[in-house]
């Protein structure tokens, strides 16, 4: 009997750490809904979309304050150095009802906030843009997806997003000097090497050049064009991309080549 017990105190803590263990792995975000705010004018209107949000700059030139009567009129106060911003911003229209968080968790060191469109059966006479502030703690600061809630226990398809707005499923990713999502594989130019398949983006007067995020960069990389050079150069930190001959270039990290730049086939 007493075997039979240990046996039975085994199990039930086996299965208690289970439990634990998948828990962790996901776990439950507290998060603030800022109020009494804006989109400004002249935002570009897009899709649905949703941004993370780290500085006062970046906040204020998307938001505006639109205070009230009253001390519950005031903007909710957002300190960046304590507080980072999530928000999702809907595409202007008179069907629009808004846009719902239902959680936020941190799972596999990523927070993933699901949500809901909430859209009306009979259409405004005005269109309105809806959007959700989520203001979280620094602490849990973090790259951020977003994945819409299920209806009738099935997922969305194309309802997820990035942290930029982009929707990865549909193989958009953000360009920063393209100022948009973009899909990667229809760039002018991409790399091989230790970077295979990275798409490399010039800006428009080519002082600027922009590796996209891969394997051995996790974040899209902006490099300046070197003044004064006899060669065309573009330098950040200890990279260096330079151009070879019409079409052809060479990346190099701390003066070993790492990847060639060309043409996409």
């Amino acid at each position: 009997m007493l075997n039979l017990i240990n046996k039975l105190t085994i199990i039930g803590f086996s299965i208690f750490s289970l439990i634990t263990f998948a828990c962790s792995s996901s776990d439950e975000v507290p998060y603030t809904l800022a109020k009494n705010y804006f989109v400004k004018n002249d935002y570009p209107d897009r899709n649905l979309h949703m941004l993370k949000i780290t500085n006062d700059e970046k906040f204020n030139s998307i938001f505006g304050t639109a205070s009230l009567m009253g001390e519950k009129g005031k903007p909710t106060e957002i300190d960046f150095s304590k507080n980072f911003v999530i928000a999702m911003i809907d595409e202007t229209s008179n069907t629009s009802a808004g846009v719902s968080v239902k959680s936020l968790a941190m799972e596999n060191g990523k927070l993933k906030l699901t949500y809901e469109l909430e859209r009306k059966q009979n259409p405004d006479t005005a269109n309105f843009r809806h959007f959700t502030i989520l203001i979280v703690d620094k602490k849990y600061e973090a790259s951020v997806y977003a994945n819409m809630a299920p209806q009738n226990g099935y997922p969305i398809t194309g309802g997820d997003l990035d942290d930029s707005g982009c929707k990865p499923s549909t193989g958009y990713s953000w360009s920063i000097l393209e100022n948009d999502c973009i899909q990667p594989w229809m760039t002018k130019y991409v790399f091989d090497g230790e970077i295979a398949n990275a798409p490399l983006i010039f800006s428009k007067d080519h002082t600027k050049a922009e590796i996209m995020r891969n394997s051995k960069f996790p974040e899209n990389l902006i490099l300046d064009k070197k003044p004064k050079s006899k060669v065309n150069t573009w330098i950040k930190g200890d990279l260096v991309l330079t151009q070879i001959k019409k079409d052809s270039f060479v990346l190099k990290e701390k003066n070993r080549e790492i990847a060639k730049g060309k043409l996409r086939e």
